[in-house]
């Protein structure tokens, strides 16, 4: 448990009123003042302006009627953006790692639980979770003794297991759970998704092993889903160790086999092999096939793809050129917060080779402005560079130093301040 010290609101300070927090509200000083004066426990949901799963929960979860209901009954509720300036140490405080991630403390802000990831399908549902949570019932040790009695309970173990332990990180607790439920459960499709999850911990866990996971792989009795669970560990695991050729092979494999999401694995593919350099013309039938299926043209992988192929055949002016009509076409500057990923593809493509480009300054600009965090400030001052606008950089830099408490990291940002002004064009 992490206990998290109460911030009061300035104007308790002074002896004003305070305001009652509104539904889900941003402000975390106002919303923990008024639990702590209720004696109420406290929902917070962590959430960055990129999430998709975030803009579910919000259209689905907290828009619902009955969920409303029971969230301003039971808890004062509080909406996080943790990227936010203001919000970074909060965050930090409670050790967010991914998104969402939904909080529950007690009433002087001390955690109780928390839910990794959008689990529930349905507000009811989470609503469910919840009220596991408050009674206790969802708490690690006592689930634990309860499946170590229970051995065979498929919920019970998916529960310990996939909700907490593997969403949290537990993954040496996973290694012990699962490595209990292949020894003691008669339940052969309980064994199965032990050896799932024991292969997954293996290839999580802070010293990786993707052993058990290519093993798990080669099991007959196992299903598609898990199949391709297994395959899409191993094309993660040699993806982070930049080893080209299982890369390689592993995409092939997900591509070729009949599993879900076969487009997303294309497109995969072929950003991978031009950001490699590597069988262009695989990349280029892989990025025809992603362009041609169904209405994919809208989708922004599509002139991501194509710019990228036609740098890689000496053509770059024409690749910036197609991203810019398909940019001008399905990118509204009212629709930012959900074409945010638009913007980002097309610096990403821009930056990666490293040419300039007026409308990847005022993207990042609009990026910028609306999240002024400091992965966004630096993204911006390597546009300014690229660019040939040097003194713009370094005082993006300058801010984005000014947002660190820690020494070393200013001394990262000193280090790329330093190389700006080295910088010539």
């Amino acid at each position: 448990m992490k206990k998290i010290l109460v911030l009061i609101a300035t104007t308790l300070l002074f002896g004003c009123p305070q305001q009652e927090p509104s539904y889900f509200d941003s402000n975390y000083e106002k919303v923990m003042a008024a639990a702590k004066q209720q004696n109420k426990p406290v929902f917070i949901d962590f959430y960055t302006q990129w999430c998709g799963p975030c803009k579910l929960f919000e259209k689905e979860m907290v828009n619902d009627s009955v969920f409303q209901y029971y969230i301003t009954n039971n808890f004062i509720s509080a909406k996080i953006d943790a990227e936010l300036k203001e919000n970074i140490e909060i965050a930090t405080q409670y050790g967010i790692t991914g998104y969402p991630t939904f909080i529950i403390t007690d009433s002087n802000g001390e955690e109780i639980d928390r839910i990794v990831g959008l689990q529930a399908e349905n507000a009811q549902e989470f609503i469910a979770t919840l009220k596991r949570i408050i009674e206790g019932k969802e708490d690690i040790t006592l689930l634990k003794q309860h499946y170590y009695q229970h051995p065979d309970s498929l919920d019970l173990f998916r529960t310990l297991v996939r909700n907490k332990l593997i969403a949290q990180d537990f993954y040496e607790q996973a290694l012990e759970v699962s490595k209990f439920a292949e020894q003691n459960s008669s339940n052969n499709e309980l064994k199965i998704e032990a050896q799932l999850y024991y292969a997954y911990a293996m290839i999580r866990k802070q010293n990786p092993s993707p052993t058990e996971m290519r093993r798990f792989v080669k099991n007959d009795e196992i299903t598609m889903q898990f199949k391709q669970w297994g395959y899409n560990e191993l094309y993660q695991y040699y993806r982070a160790e930049n080893n080209t050729d299982s890369v390689d092979y592993y995409l092939d494999i997900l591509i070729k086999s009949d599993f879900s999401n076969n487009l997303g694995y294309v497109r995969d593919y072929a950003d991978f092999l031009y950001k490699q350099n590597k069988d262009i013309e695989k990349a280029d039938s892989l990025t025809k096939y992603y362009s041609d299926y169904g209405e994919n043209y809208a989708d922004h992988w599509t002139p991501y793809l194509n710019a990228h192929s036609l740098a890689r055949h000496g053509k770059i002016e024409q690749g910036i050129a197609i991203f810019d009509k398909w940019m001008a076409e399905y990118s509204k500057p009212e629709n930012f917060s959900e074409d945010i990923w638009h913007y980002y593809f097309y610096i990403d493509f821009t930056n990666f080779y490293n040419a300039p480009s007026p409308n990847a300054v005022k993207y990042a600009k609009i990026i910028e402005d609306n999240n002024p965090t400091v992965h966004n400030k630096k993204i911006l001052a390597k546009v300014y560079l690229i660019n040939g606008m040097q003194p713009q950089a370094i005082d993006k830099l300058t801010e984005a130093k000014s947002l660190y408490e820690d020494p070393n990291k200013k001394a990262e940002i000193d280090k790329l301040i330093q190389e700006a002004k080295d910088t010539t064009h």
